[in-house]
């Protein structure tokens, strides 16, 4: 059983990354430095979700989109093509 003490403590950690992304500067076209430390951060999140239950607010869809809205246009219309073909695949 995790204690009160430690589970405050992973929510902190929860809410700084959640604040981490919310803050995250929109990533601007060709700039591959930015694109690549937000691949890292989000990546790293991935990873912290597997022990701190409270990041699998990350999964819901509307913190999906928040995130996607940091990516260039053209990223964000490559992805939303991406997921279109997921989901006429999944209704198949």
């Amino acid at each position: 059983m995790v204690s009160t003490k430690l589970e405050y403590a992973f929510f902190l950690i929860a809410d700084a990354y959640r604040k981490k992304i919310n803050e995250w500067p929109r990533v601007q076209p060709n700039d591959g430095v930015t694109l690549r430390k937000y691949s890292d951060f989000l990546l790293h999140c991935q990873a912290a979700a597997k022990k701190i239950h409270h990041l699998k607010i990350l999964d819901d869809p509307d913190e999906n989109q928040k995130m996607a809205k940091k990516l260039p246009r053209h990223l964000i219309d490559r992805w939303s093509c991406e997921v279109d073909r997921w989901l006429n695949k999944e209704q198949k």
